[in-house]
C-alpha cells in the first residue's frame, strides 16, 4: 500500500556460523547490485537476489515493509522470504527495465498530467515481475507477458510513440508455459508481408490500423480484411499479407474455432509478443483433423502454393468471403455455406477438385473468419480435407 508504506528492509539470513569480523565486513561492504550499479528499490533488490548479485555468504532474505500506524509511527510487517539462488527467468525480467523506463518517460513527457490509468498498469507489471522472480515458473511468465501486453496496448491506443517493438529476446515466447493462447498469440505476432507486420494493425495512428471491434474475433476479422486491402493496394513490402515465421497446429486452430481458449489472454499476449524479436517455430505434427469448412476456406489464405494437377498453384483470398463472415448476424449457417461456395468455385477455377456439397460448419461465422488470420502449418492436411484428389503426391509410374 503506497499510501501508508514508508520503506522496506531486506534482512539477510546466514545458513552457517560466522565470526563477528565476517559479519562486520558484510554489513560494511555488503552489496546487492544489478550489473555495475546498486539496487535502488525492492524490485531491483529481488532481481539482484535472483541473479546472484549479492554476497555469497547470504542464503536468503526476509522482507519487511515499514507501514505507518497511528500518525508517523511505523510497524515492521514481514512480507515473505526470498532465497538466494539463480532463477532461470530472471534475465527476461531484466530486459523489461529499459522498456518500462522508456514508456514511463514517454507518458510523462507529453506535458499533461499523468492519466490515472497509467500507474495501475505499471504496478501490475511490477507485481508480476516480483512474483516471477520469487517462484520462477513458466506460468508466471505468461502472467507477466500479459501485464506487459496490457501496458503496451494502453500506449498504442493513446498514440504514444515509444519505439518498443522487437526489443525483447525470443525467450519471452519459448520460455512461457505451453498454452494454446501462447502459441496463437506468437503466430499472430509473427505476421508480416504486404502491409508490414501486425504491429501496424495494432498502432492507432498507423495507416494500417485495424484492431477494432467488440471482441477478439471481430478485431481479428477486421485485420484480415485490412491486410487483404493492403495487398490489393500494392504496398511496397510484398510477399502476400499472411507471411509468418511462427505457425500453429490444427489442434490449436480447432480450440480457437470451438471457443476453448481465453480470448482476452490471446489479445494481451499478442500486444506483448510484438515486442519480441523474430521467432521461427513450426509445431510438431498432430493427428487432429480440421473442420471441413475451415480447411476449404484456409486454402485461399495460405502464403504457400498448393500442388495442382498441372503444377503448383498460388491461391488468392477472395474479399467476399471475409465480408460474408463478418456481416453474419442470425443466418450463421447461410453465411458459412455462401462463403464455402465461393471457395469451391475458386478452387475449381484453379484446377483443383474441392469436395462437393454444402458445408454447414456449426461454428460462429465471425470466429471462423478470424481463424483464417492465424498462421497454420498444415497445407497438406488442408488439401487432403478440402479436395478429392491428392495432387501433392504424384501417381506411381506404370510398369
Amino acid at each position: 500500500d503506497e499510501a501508508t508504506a514508508r520503506a522496506e528492509i531486506w534482512t539477510p539470513l546466514w545458513n552457517r556460523p560466522a565470526r563477528w569480523g565476517e559479519i562486520r565486513c558484510l554489513l560494511r561492504e555488503g552489496r546487492a547490485s544489478l550489473g555495475d550499479r546498486n539496487a535502488q528499490n525492492g524490485l531491483e533488490f529481488a532481481q539482484a537476489v535472483a541473479s546472484l548479485g549479492v554476497d555469497r555468504a547470504i542464503g536468503g532474505f526476509v522482507r519487511y515493509s515499514l507501514q505507518r500506524r497511528r500518525g508517523d509511527s511505523c510497524i515492521a510487517l514481514p512480507a515473505g522470504a526470498f532465497s538466494v539462488r539463480h532463477r532461470s527467468l530472471s534475465d527476461l525480467v531484466r530486459e523489461l527495465g529499459p522498456l518500462i523506463e522508456q514508456a514511463d518517460r514517454a507518458v510523462r513527457s507529453r506535458g499533461k498530467e499523468v492519466p490515472n490509468s497509467w500507474p495501475p498498469l505499471l504496478r501490475q507489471v511490477e507485481e508480476a515481475e516480483y512474483n516471477l522472480l520469487l517462484r520462477d515458473t513458466p506460468d508466471l511468465l505468461v502472467d507477466l507477458a500479459a501485464a506487459v501486453g496490457c501496458m503496451h496496448r494502453w500506449l498504442l491506443s493513446r498514440e504514444i510513440e515509444t519505439y518498443l517493438p522487437r526489443r525483447l529476446s525470443e525467450g519471452w515466447i519459448s520460455s512461457c508455459a505451453p498454452l494454446p493462447e501462447v502459441r496463437i498469440a506468437a503466430a499472430l505476432a509473427s505476421l508480416r508481408g504486404t502491409g508490414g507486420g501486425i504491429w501496424y494493425n495494432l498502432k492507432r495512428n498507423a495507416k494500417e490500423f485495424s484492431w477494432t471491434g467488440r471482441d477478439l474475433a471481430e478485431r481479428m476479422l477486421t485485420t484480415l480484411r485490412r491486410r487483404m486491402l493492403a495487398e490489393e493496394a500494392g504496398s511496397e513490402e510484398g510477399g502476400g499479407p499472411f507471411q509468418a515465421s511462427c505457425r500453429v497446429s490444427i489442434v490449436d486452430v480447432n480450440r480457437f474455432l470451438e471457443g476453448r481458449v481465453d480470448d482476452g489472454l490471446i489479445d494481451d499476449l499478442l500486444h506483448a509478443f510484438v515486442l519480441v524479436r523474430q521467432v521461427h517455430h513450426r509445431p510438431a505434427p498432430d493427428r487432429e483433423e480440421p473442420w471441413p469448412a475451415y480447411a476449404l476456406l484456409k486454402l485461399l489464405y495460405q502464403p504457400e502454393a498448393v500442388q495442382g494437377p498441372d503444377g503448383e498453384v498460388l491461391l488468392r483470398p477472395d474479399p467476399r468471403i471475409a465480408a460474408l463472415l463478418s456481416s453474419a448476424r442470425g443466418a450463421r449457417e447461410g453465411a458459412v455455406a455462401a462463403a464455402c461456395a465461393i471457395a469451391q468455385q475458386r478452387l475449381r477455377v484453379a484446377g483443383l477438385a474441392p469436395v462437393e456439397g454444402e458445408y454447414p460448419a456449426g461454428l460462429d461465422p465471425r470466429r471462423l473468419g478470424a481463424a483464417l488470420l492465424i498462421p497454420v502449418d498444415a497445407v497438406k492436411k488442408l488439401v487432403l480435407s478440402a479436395t478429392t484428389r491428392r495432387h501433392e503426391e504424384p501417381e506411381p509410374a506404370e510398369r
